[in-house]
């Protein structure tokens, strides 16, 4: 482990964008499989009032990941035009994580918090300098 570590040099902005690519992925996987569950809830549950409503958080969720991966691939390829909606969606979910702490959800807040607000210092630090 300590080799590992000590390939990662966070002074790199190829390895800053990479952080911040692998934090959307994994943004977008987490989305997913709220969207997988959705979808299986819509199936089996007899008490959905109302299924349109349902199909709607469907659609969403699954344009949402969508959006999140291409924005990682951008990170991956090192554009600049994906650094804006990162930054802009997370920090959508960083007041989405203060929601969760209001309701008593305070682990799920505290770990939206923490991955949303590490992306969007990853994001934030892949600035390019200045020629």
């Amino acid at each position: 482990i300590g080799r590992i570590l000590s390939m990662i040099n966070l002074q790199s902005r190829a390895w800053r964008s990479t952080i911040a690519a692998s934090l959307l992925i994994f943004e977008a996987l987490v989305v997913i499989s709220l969207d997988a569950y959705l979808i299986i809830q819509n199936f089996i549950a007899d008490n959905v009032d109302d299924r349109h409503a349902l199909l709607g958080e469907i659609i969403y969720a699954t344009v949402g990941a969508a959006v999140l991966t291409l924005l990682a691939f951008g990170f991956h390829k090192n554009n600049r035009a994906q650094r804006s909606p990162a930054v802009l969606i997370n920090l959508i979910f960083l007041g989405v994580s203060t929601y969760m702490f209001g309701e008593g959800l305070w682990l799920l807040g505290l770990v939206t918090f923490l991955v949303a607000g590490s992306t969007v210092v990853a994001a934030v630090s892949v600035i390019p300098e200045k020629k």
